[in-house]
């Protein structure tokens, strides 16, 4: 649906006037070839990287490290206040 532009309002043909020349999106063929070998050997590379990874065993899942056993803050401070 077309309007009428208000006042004020940029016309779009002056809209597009402003807008810079699109580029020539097609590489030379030589530049293209490149950067899709470039681009196969990304994937290879990561294919072949997961594929030597063995995933660990759902039942064998490593489990988080714990940090330092919290046993003698549990005991101490309960104490500590007793004896205040």
């Amino acid at each position: 649906m077309k309007r009428t532009p208000r006042f004020g309002e940029p016309d779009p043909a002056e809209l597009a006037r402003l807008l810079p020349a699109p580029g020539d999106p097609e590489l030379p063929r030589d530049r293209h070839r490149r950067l899709e070998d470039a681009f196969m050997a990304h994937i290879q590379r990561d294919r072949s990287a997961t594929a030597t990874e063995p995933a660990p065993a759902p039942d064998k899942a490593p489990r988080p490290a714990r940090g330092r056993p919290r046993r003698p803050v549990l005991i101490g401070v309960p104490a500590a206040l007793a004896l205040a």
